[in-house]
């Protein structure tokens, strides 16, 4: 659950702040045996990549990045720091459902902020790209969301079949 409710979250950081490196120009990728891509950091570099940008639209989006970054910043800072307490709560050692409810609230309001920022984000970012780009981004985001469904798949396998052993 944990996983699930930090993902918006992440992605709303990678968007903020791990585009802006690579949208001002930073050095090439490293080859394919390197980790680089891996975390949503690496993702969202390696569609920056993929986008095959200008320079003009490296420089707009890295503005566009820049413009969001603080606030962006702040906002997870402060989510991060509700989840904290939710989680805190959640494994005390007495339980408390007021408090939990109320965390998760907390919590919940954060998320919500981050979400609409990125939903600001995403539109502004589309509104540099070309027609065909924007066919690639969802190219990309498609596929990526099928290995993130395969993923889940797969651990929700590992647990049941986990299950099914020991619970017999």
């Amino acid at each position: 659950m944990k996983k699930v409710m930090i993902v918006p979250a992440v992605l709303a950081c990678m968007l903020l702040m791990g585009g802006t490196i690579y949208a001002q120009g930073s050095p090439p990728p490293p080859g394919p045996g390197d980790h680089v891509w891996s975390g949503p950091q690496g993702h969202m570099l390696k569609m920056l990549l993929e986008l095959n940008l200008t320079d003009a639209q490296k420089h707009d989006i890295a503005v566009i990045l820049k413009e969001h970054r603080s606030t962006a910043s702040s906002t997870l800072a402060s989510m991060i720091t509700a989840k904290k307490d939710l989680f805190e709560l959640i494994d005390a050692d007495e339980m408390n459902e007021e408090a939990i409810r109320t965390a998760f609230q907390k919590a919940a309001e954060y998320e919500e902020e981050l979400t609409v920022m990125r939903a600001k984000l995403i539109q502004e970012i589309r509104g540099v790209l070309t027609d065909e780009q924007k066919a690639t981004l969802e190219s990309m985001k498609a596929e990526m969301q099928a290995k993130m469904k395969e993923r889940v798949e797969e651990r929700r396998s590992l647990i049941d079949e986990w299950i099914d052993t020991y619970s017999n």
